[in-house]
């Protein structure tokens, strides 16, 4: 049985790159590189990844098989698992930034000392929010998150994931 490690000169490249065209000539001529296409997570696959990545934030307990459908469905087609990890958190760090402006509101803050305000009163904790999560609000979070990271627009370039 032969192993990789009798071959010395074998070298292997992983990259998560995307476009076979950002790498070197020298890389991708013959014989060196081969591009190997990862497909989007189909409809299973990305149940699958709410299942892990809702679990794993615990903001949302009890969502029925269903639920985790609808959200799987509410990405675009395109869309790359790699969202489906940061949106739990960053629809946490949205609720928090809310529940701080309402307060900011509530309290005579105004934009010119939003600085002085966030250390006068720091950001809400996840606890503070968390009579604010719903199924519905998160929903609407991840209909308007904004997949661009990992779905190609008209020009072909990628631009950071987050909320529009």
């Amino acid at each position: 049985q032969k192993y990789v490690g009798n071959y010395p000169e074998l070298v292997f490249a992983i990259s998560t790159n995307g476009k076979l065209e950002d790498f070197n000539d020298a890389l991708v001529r013959e014989m060196r590189l081969r591009p190997i296409h990862v497909p989007p997570p189909t409809l299973k696959e990305k149940v699958r990844l709410w299942k892990l990545y809702i679990g794993k934030s615990g903001i949302l307990k009890d969502l029925t098989e269903d639920q985790y459908v609808v959200l799987a469905k509410s990405m675009p087609k395109a869309a790359q698992g790699a969202a489906v990890e940061t949106i739990p958190d960053q629809y946490l760090d949205r609720l928090r930034l809310q529940k701080h402006e309402r307060g900011r509101k509530d309290g005579g803050g105004t934009e010119d000392n939003i600085v002085s305000d966030l250390i006068m009163a720091p950001l809400p904790t996840r606890k503070d929010v968390e009579g604010e999560i719903t199924f519905a609000s998160f929903l609407e979070f991840v209909k308007n998150f904004d997949y661009s990271k990992s779905v190609k627009e008209g020009d072909g370039k990628s631009q950071s994931m987050g909320f529009k």
